[in-house]
């Protein structure tokens, strides 16, 4: 990013202004977007020092960076879900350059960023339209039908499977659920790669990325994928993606159901699988820049309405450097 001139004394002219306000949002989609240096974060400080105006369109634009997620989770809540299909959203080409920089600038940015969250801070407008979602830090239950319960991690969308022959069914689209069928009438899940079906009993699913993994908690659950059919009872677990499919004969369960407690529960696990488990629930993003730090082994116990101080945390027991930015985003280095 070319810097500019500075400028140092009076108000600026209105073009020069506008050109001040296209450089800070300019800095924030660099900063957030996961591939800023630790030179780009030294060049922004700097040219948020130039001048009174550098500053104030800086701190305008972190203002409505933080604000965009409030203004996506609303007009996702309003808009009628044909309205999403057709791409019923602002349309930023018919927007002047002014309008823009004004009050449609949110709409637009808005517009794009509900399909393509920074870093994850918010969910995506597809999560958002499903027929059952939470978003970052909620938990929901849900009853899906008689003797059946869903509940609902954070950042978790479900549809409603329509094909289901008899029965009742959900494909889950990201995130982690717990299913208690207590009826003999069969529940089908479809998740990823694979399709499940129980009667009868209790497992959880939970589908981040390309991964997803089953764990039956009791009763008897079957997987069916293209690697082959499987069988699951209590304390098994099944770990798949399109290629390959891995069983595990018996899992630590007070472990895998530690979040349905409100805790986070931790066992020899590197520093970059516990901040990625952990940037699911907290506000903003934590990012590890250090590659050695990354792979550090970390054993921790946190509730999950307790997280906030997690860099701090880091910081002062693995002696790495925290850089605060915009919306709630941590580099530790």
């Amino acid at each position: 990013m070319a810097e500019r001139d500075e400028m140092t004394v009076g108000e600026p002219p209105a073009a020069d202004i506008d050109a001040l306000e296209q450089a800070a949002r300019d800095w924030l989609i660099l900063l957030n977007s996961g591939k800023a240096s630790a030179r780009d974060i030294e060049a922004c400080r700097r040219w948020r020092a130039r001048s009174a105006a550098h500053a104030r369109a800086y701190d305008d634009a972190r203002y409505l960076w933080s604000a965009l997620h409030v203004a996506a989770e609303k007009v996702a809540a309003k808009t009628p879900r044909h309205d999403m299909a057709s791409g019923g959203l602002p349309r930023a080409g018919r927007m002047t350059r002014r309008a823009l920089l004004g009050g449609g600038m949110a709409a637009a940015a808005t517009a794009g960023m509900m399909f393509y969250p920074p870093l994850g801070l918010w969910s995506s407008l597809g999560a958002l339209s499903a027929d059952f979602h939470t978003v970052k830090g909620e938990q929901k239950r849900i009853a899906l039908g008689d003797g059946i319960e869903m509940r609902l991690n954070t950042r978790t969308s479900l549809n409603r499977l329509t094909s289901v022959a008899r029965g009742d069914g959900v494909k889950v689209l990201e995130g982690e659920v717990s299913f208690l069928n207590r009826s003999v009438g069969p529940l089908t899940v479809i998740a990823g790669s694979g399709e499940l079906r129980a009667s009868e009993a209790r497992f959880t699913v939970r589908h981040t990325g390309q991964d997803v993994c089953v764990t039956c908690v009791e009763g008897r659950l079957a997987l069916h994928h293209a690697q082959g059919d499987y069988a699951l009872h209590g304390a098994q677990q099944a770990r798949y993606n399109r290629m390959s499919v891995v069983l595990t004969e018996e899992v630590d369960l007070e472990t895998e159901l530690a979040w349905q407690n409100g805790w986070l529960v931790f066992h020899d696990r590197p520093l970059s699988e516990v901040i990625d488990e952990v940037n699911r629930y907290r506000d903003g993003h934590i990012w590890i820049q250090n590659e050695s730090l990354s792979q550090r082994r970390f054993q921790g116990r946190f509730p999950i309405g307790q997280l906030a101080d997690i860099p701090e945390m880091i910081r002062d027991s693995y002696g790495a450097r925290l850089t605060r930015l915009p919306g709630g985003v941590v580099i530790l280095g």
